[in-house]
């Protein structure tokens, strides 16, 4: 029996969240039609049991041991036990723009692929393995994360520790606590892999990294998706995967963060699927007229649309003056 090439794999118990997930399967889909795409939702409401229908996905409501983002490692080892040469995982707050890099779904089975967080995320993982009182090995210049990441069958063995380490005992007691109170090393699955990179045992497996920036637009505030990074977009084009890491846009109606949300680079990609969710798409419409007017003249680039928004945020921090009236003023002719 040949073996059958990829499976992606997606995880959402929070009927909130099917916007999410609706942007995700559709425009997987679309970018990347030869791999299997496997939604485990538990919880799927009778809309999206209904909607997946349209499209060459599989909706499970398998109930694992662990659930949220410490299913990943299920996931993957669910992926390979049923005959995939290889089990890809997407967080269901990413939006897929255009065909993901070759390595992801077809590179080499001895590498291991995970992300990369944005560049702002700064901090030494070997505080993560040495929490778990693993011995140290490598370091890592620019923090690892798996929010989409690769496996094969070559990876078996860590992916089998992950699981293992997220279902041990004081890794849950601690979930059980305000994540604020939490070790830094247990504060939720990408804590745990961290540390099992950074460990000697590890420390030969092969990995590679998805570029921040390049790779993956990491939306965690306006500006993580960097000014340079978005210049770079304009040359290479936008990154194939657009992750909205920090407050859901979908979420924003009505509140202070609406209007960035409106003008995100995720939110620039959800356009292209609108019709996907029927009446679930107010969130897409830009509330003010300047804006408008901005998102129009840059004809909705996500690098650029939240390009002034990433300023402000950018600039900010350095304590200089706002872009967002600057740019408001070049719009309107007015500040206020």
């Amino acid at each position: 029996m040949k073996q059958k090439k990829a499976a992606i794999t997606i995880y959402e118990d929070r009927p909130e969240y099917e916007v999410g997930i609706k942007l995700l399967v559709s425009s997987l889909c679309q970018h990347l039609p030869e791999a299997d795409v496997h939604l485990f939702a538990p919880k799927a409401t009778p809309d999206l049991q209904n909607w997946i229908n349209q499209y060459p996905a599989t909706l499970h409501s398998n109930v694992f041991e662990l659930s949220g983002w410490n299913v990943k490692p299920s996931l993957l080892l669910w992926a390979l036990d049923q005959g995939y040469e290889r089990g890809i995982w997407f967080d269901s707050d990413m939006i897929v723009a255009k065909r993901p890099p070759d390595v992801l779904y077809k590179g080499s089975s001895q590498v291991l692929v995970v992300s990369q967080l944005p560049r702002a995320s700064h901090f030494d993982t070997h505080e993560h393995t040495a929490g778990w009182k693993l011995e140290l090995g490598r370091r890592f210049i620019r923090v690892p994360s798996g929010c989409c990441m690769s496996a094969t069958e070559s990876h078996r063995q860590f992916i089998e520790q992950w699981k293992a380490m997220l279902g041990s005992a004081e890794y849950q007691h601690w979930q059980a606590q305000p994540r604020h109170s939490r070790p830094l090393y247990f504060r939720g699955s990408d804590a745990v892999l961290l540390a099992l990179l950074g460990s000697k045992a590890h420390e030969t497996l092969p990995i590679h990294l998805l570029k921040s920036g390049r790779n993956i637009a990491q939306c965690l505030n306006p500006s993580s998706y960097t000014p340079d990074e978005r210049i770079v977009s304009l040359i290479h084009g936008t990154p194939p995967i657009v992750h909205a890491m920090g407050d859901k846009p979908w979420m924003m109606v009505g509140k202070a963060e609406q209007l960035y949300a409106a003008m995100s680079p995720y939110a620039c990609v959800a356009r292209r699927y609108s019709e996907v969710l029927g009446g679930s798409s107010d969130w897409l419409e830009i509330p003010q007229a300047w804006a408008k007017r901005w998102y129009g003249l840059v004809n909705g680039h996500p690098a650029l649309a939240s390009l002034p928004f990433c300023l402000h945020d950018w600039l900010k921090r350095l304590g200089i003056r706002s872009t967002i009236s600057t740019i408001r003023y070049f719009c309107t002719g007015t500040s206020s």
